[in-house]
């Protein structure tokens, strides 16, 4: 049923009075048809379109050409005409072409001479939109930092009820479960609840403790690893009358512990391996010169070896400390040239006979090829695979070497016949600082598996071992040909 407005003579000179001085409100009087009949001062002076403009046509140039290519005004036209009244939010075109977004509504009125009008009420909401599509916008970015950090970010009221969680909060303590929004933060992990403070903290913070220091909780992964993380805590600050909320930041700090253990680690080898050679300086340095005030040249000569034997071992846990260092940070240099790979193979058996004269080296074999690799380098691993299989061959006094060359790639493998190595330790033998636990009393920082692994991966080859407690050791490393 049509619905329409009928204006007496009074209410029709009510109605002018505001035509005329509305300042708020812009009004456009039109007929049934849509044509305007008479536009107010305050439309002409907000949007500068003239009454000559307007008057005596039909408005489509107020609408955006979207808008007029989905026929707008006459759908908000015809809703006037069959319903008696239509109203819509939308932008408005300026004169000068600038878009304005406006709230309007459309009345159909009667006087009472029956004559039927249209009369259309605009309303500038544009400030009130800018602001509103500002804060979504500023809403949505907050909320895409918050998933994406890949800190675990989670906010809780004061009852530790989850109000709102990351991705990543979700994957590490919640990793079962979709929805951790109206969780007790306490209940769904128990790793929260043996944090040591950590409700009270919350609780302190919401009841007006604005200082409160970091903590820290240890998560055990289902793999057993254990996982470390910080908790900062902090206030969400909203109006005074709503619930205060607490964010909880949970970085992890794995990597930091891990650092620093191998750092206290490395400094405690370091003091472990150097002090044995300076010991044994100084006390050969002492009986050196006992030696030659008593005139006895042999002793002196021998005394001196036993110095220059310690100095090679000085210089030789120093340049792994150093090298190790490069390689942790990727700065492991290697200069490639071209050579023959057998030729580096035995220059390396020989130079490890020297040292060694009571063990047997038995090479097997060839790789007469020439590669394009850091000669040092390769010498530096060769050396390192043959000093262990000496080292840890203990009774046995030979090692065998094979060299094979297939499917574009230079295979060498070292074999002894020692100890061996327990099963649960193989896949941490080319690991930083490592030690097997039957090798804890031979010297060594635990660098020389781990640098020959750098290496290796630098020439873009890669390391392996088969070994089984009892039955010896074979190391393996692979050098492309291309």
């Amino acid at each position: 049923m049509t619905r329409k407005i009928q204006l007496d003579t009074d209410t029709l000179l009510f109605f002018a009075s505001i035509f005329s001085n509305a300042h708020e409100n812009c009004i456009l009087i039109m007929n049934e048809e849509g044509m305007v009949l008479g536009v107010s001062s305050s439309f002409t002076a907000y949007f500068h379109y003239t009454e000559d403009d307007l008057v005596g046509k039909f408005p489509r140039m107020l609408f955006t050409p979207e808008d007029q290519q989905q026929k707008k005004f006459e759908r908000e036209i015809e809703n006037v005409r069959t319903q008696g009244f239509s109203s819509d939010d939308n932008y408005l075109v300026n004169k000068n072409g600038v878009y304005t977004w406006v709230s309007g509504e459309a009345v159909l009125v009667e006087n009472n001479r029956k004559e039927k009008f249209i009369v259309k009420i605009v309303q500038s909401i544009h400030e009130q939109k800018t602001l509103e599509t500002s804060l979504r916008n500023s809403s949505n970015f907050v909320e895409s930092i918050f998933k994406c950090m890949r800190d675990a970010l989670v906010v809780v009221n004061g009852s530790f009820t989850i109000q709102k969680a990351n991705t990543a909060f979700r994957s590490i303590f919640w990793p079962s479960h979709q929805q951790v929004e109206g969780e007790n933060l306490f209940e769904i992990n128990p790793v929260f609840s043996t944090a040591s403070g950590l409700r009270q903290k919350i609780q302190d913070l919401t009841t007006g403790n604005d200082c409160i220091p970091d903590g820290e909780i240890e998560l055990v992964a289902p793999d057993g690893k254990r996982r470390n993380f910080k908790s900062t805590l902090s206030l969400i600050e909203d109006e005074p009358a709503t619930e205060k909320r607490v964010l909880i930041a949970f970085h992890e700090t794995t990597a930091e512990r891990e650092a620093n253990e191998q750092r206290d680690d490395l400094i405690g080898f370091a003091s472990h391996e150097l002090r044995n050679p300076l010991a044994n300086m100084v006390l050969c340095t002492e009986l050196l010169q006992d030696s030659i005030e008593e005139n006895n040249p042999e002793e002196a000569q021998d005394y001196l070896s036993r110095i220059k034997f310690n100095i090679n071992r000085l210089n030789t846990i120093i340049s792994e400390l150093h090298d190790a260092t490069k390689a942790g940070s990727g700065h492991l240099q290697i200069e490639k040239k071209p050579f023959i790979f057998e030729d580096m193979v035995n220059e390396s058996i020989e130079t490890v006979k020297l040292l060694h004269p009571a063990y047997t080296i038995i090479k097997t074999g060839h790789a007469t090829i020439q590669i394009n690799a850091d000669r040092y380098r390769l010498v530096q691993v060769m050396n390192n695979y043959l000093s262990n299989a000496i080292k840890y061959s203990f009774e046995s006094r030979k090692v065998w070497v094979h060299l094979q060359a297939e499917a574009g790639q230079v295979i060498t493998e070292v074999r002894d016949e020692g100890t061996g190595i327990a099963e649960d330790q193989l896949p941490f033998i080319f690991t930083r600082y490592f030690r097997a636990a039957k090798t804890m009393n031979v010297e060594g920082l635990g660098l020389g598996l781990y640098l020959s692994s750098e290496i290796i991966k630098a020439h873009g080859g890669r390391v392996w071992l088969n070994s089984k407690e009892g039955e010896g050791s074979t190391f393996y490393f692979s050098i492309p040909l291309a």
